[in-house]
Parts: C-alpha cells; sequence; structure tokens
C-alpha cells in the first residue's frame, strides 16, 4: 500500500544519504593522506547493466575505500566477516551493502555459509547491481599477485547460469532457506533482503567483471601516491551448472585465470621484493629525464613493469650484466649524495 510504498522510500533516501557520507568523508581522508591520486581507464567500466570489479589487494580497507570513493559505480562489496562483529568498522560495512565472506583463516567460521554468500552475490548482479571482491583472498605485502580464490569467477558464472528448463542455475533461495530453518527454527530472510526479482538469467552481454588495479607509490608513506586503473571488461558467457547447481568447475578456472592475467596487467609484478626495489632506483633516474615536471602514474606505472621485465630477463640470461648495472646505480646514487642531489629530477640540462 502506500504506507509501506512511503516507507520503503524514506528507508532508500536515509541509506543512500549515509553511503554518500560516508564515502565524502573517505575521499575526504583519501586526499589527505594521498598527495597524488589518479584514475585512469573509468571509460572502461560500464554505466548500465551488472557489474562485478575484482581489485588487487595491498592495502587492507583503503583498497576498497578506493573503489568505493573513485568508481564511476555505486558498489557494494564482498567483505571478511570479522570486520562485520567490528565496532565501527561493521556499522560501515553494513551501511555500504556488504556482504559477509568466511573465511578458513577467521577463527570459528563456517566455510560453509559461503554458498548463501555467493548466491545473495548472484543475486545482485541479476538484477543489475554492481558487486567489488579482492579474488586474492587477503590483504599482502607481497611483490606480486596472489593465486586468486575462485569465488569472483564462481559468483559471475552462477548469476549468468541457466538451466535447460530456463530457469536460472542454482538452488534457490526456497531450498538454501529450508536447510537453515531447519537447523536454527527461524525463517530464514530472503538474501537480498528485498522483494524477489523474477529469476530470469542474465543475457550474456549484461553481465560484465572489470578488472581494477591498485598502484601505490609507498603505501604507507604520508603524502605518496596512489592510481586506481581500470581494465578493459570481461564478458561473462551463460554455462549449465552441473547437478549441484554449480558451474562447471573447467569454466571456473578459466575464467578465474582470465582475472588473474587482467589484474596482471594493471599491477606492477615482480618475484622479489629486491628487484622491485631495484626498478624503483632505476625509475628515478630515468624520469629524471622526462619533460613533464612530475609524470603520471601511469606512466611511471608503465616504465616499472618495463624494468621489471628487463630485470628478470637479465637475472636469468645475463646475471653479470645486472650485477654491472646495480653497481652503476649504487656510484650514481652516491655522487648525487655528495653533490647534496636528493632526487636526480632536480638536475637541470646545465648541470
Amino acid at each position: 500500500d502506500s504506507r509501506r510504498a512511503s516507507l520503503f522510500s524514506r528507508r532508500v533516501f536515509s541509506k543512500s544519504l549515509l553511503r554518500r557520507a560516508i564515502t565524502f568523508v573517505l575521499r575526504f581522508a583519501l586526499r589527505v593522506f594521498f598527495r597524488r591520486i589518479e584514475v585512469v581507464g573509468a571509460e572502461h567500466v560500464p554505466r548500465r547493466g551488472a557489474c562485478l570489479f575484482v581489485l588487487n589487494h595491498p592495502n587492507g580497507l583503503v583498497d576498497p575505500a578506493f573503489l568505493l570513493c573513485f568508481a564511476p559505480r555505486s558498489v557494494s562489496f564482498l567483505a571478511k566477516s570479522p570486520l562485520f562483529s567490528m565496532p565501527v568498522v561493521g556499522f560501515l560495512v553494513r551501511a555500504l551493502d556488504s556482504i559477509p565472506v568466511y573465511r578458513r583463516q577467521d577463527e570459528g567460521e563456517d566455510t560453509a555459509r559461503n554458498r548463501e554468500t555467493f548466491e545473495r552475490a548472484a543475486e545482485l548482479l541479476r538484477r543489475g547491481g554492481t558487486i567489488a571482491i579482492c579474488p586474492e583472498g587477503a590483504s599482502h605485502s607481497e611483490p606480486y599477485l596472489l593465486p586468486l580464490k575462485t569465488g569472483a569467477a564462481r559468483i559471475a558464472l552462477g548469476a549468468a547460469s541457466v538451466k535447460q528448463d530456463g530457469g536460472t542455475g542454482r538452488r534457490g533461495h526456497g531450498e538454501m532457506g529450508r536447510q537453515r530453518e531447519e537447523l536454527t527454527g527461524r525463517e530464514t530472510p530472503h538474501p537480498s533482503h528485498v522483494s524477489p526479482s523474477p529469476r530470469l538469467p542474465l543475457s550474456p552481454s549484461s553481465l560484465s567483471i572489470v578488472p581494477a588495479g591498485l598502484y601505490y607509490t609507498a603505501k604507507t608513506t604520508f603524502r605518496s601516491g596512489a592510481l586506481l586503473y581500470f581494465g578493459e571488461p570481461i564478458p561473462v558467457s551463460s554455462v549449465e551448472p552441473d547437478e549441484q547447481g554449480e558451474p562447471p568447475r573447467e569454466r571456473v578456472r578459466e575464467l578465474s585465470d582470465r582475472i588473474a592475467g587482467a589484474l596482471r596487467s594493471l599491477t606492477l609484478n615482480a618475484d622479489r621484493h629486491e628487484a622491485l626495489a631495484m626498478v624503483a632506483r632505476a625509475e628515478r633516474i630515468f624520469s629524471s629525464e622526462d619533460d613533464e615536471e612530475e609524470p603520471s602514474l601511469e606512466r611511471e606505472l608503465r616504465r616499472r613493469r618495463r624494468f621489471v621485465e628487463a630485470y628478470a630477463f637479465h637475472r636469468r640470461h645475463s646475471p653479470e650484466r645486472l650485477e654491472v648495472l646495480e653497481k652503476r646505480i649504487r656510484q650514481y646514487e652516491e655522487e648525487l649524495r655528495q653533490a647534496g642531489i636528493e632526487d636526480p629530477r632536480q638536475l637541470s640540462a646545465a648541470t
């Protein structure tokens, strides 16, 4: 009735207002901490239709904050379940429509509940929503992308899956709900917490996975730089699920591999920290020749990616040349220190 519709509208408005307030505060905090923030590739993000963001995870809660504040669409998140029990953080993740993920490394968590998590996420996508997930599964400081969990691929394929009878390829809320009701004695709410929409499969062109790479010049250093780099979307084709309602394993692995390749193309990856340190030092020297006073972070990332590839090549095929290069860089840096120059970009053409 009209009264119920009015109440629903007020709730939606207040939730939207809260989301905008949280986003405003977080965006302000990010711009205070980071001197430079660049967003590249936003034109790759579909403005309509279901969208699943996949993001690398080098910097804890700062990573999803960047996506929340600078993605061109409103985003819901999959977040580890312990966050929901934290006093302040729990309020924030709920206000942002996050869905809990249950991990083996979190004590006392039942990973079997992730089936419901995946179903809630797939249902949101079926309604044309937007979700973000960090498929590495945990924040880390490794110099490379960790092996990806299959959750992102399973959610995407589950949202697009079709049974032969034309329904969605999943065990519906009814079956999962009955199982939980038998265990708890309570009625289970619909996973999306809203009135269910018709369970129609997504068309192959209506769901896209958008890879997003985060690159930090020095993630824990005040007034450093950060780049959010959106890649080209990966279309998701419908598949026929198996008898358990799950997408075929080979299709899950294939899609996970495509996601991993896309994320590697947007991030900086080396096999060891020493390689990144060496590359950073070399890049500072070469960037001093740029015409720009301060080259873009995208350009810096691309150059460092090329240096990493060259470093890996010479370490395998001509390690002696690599040693000579490292020695020359050390000598050059020592000459700069003796001259009282901290940054090679301070050098002029006359110098």
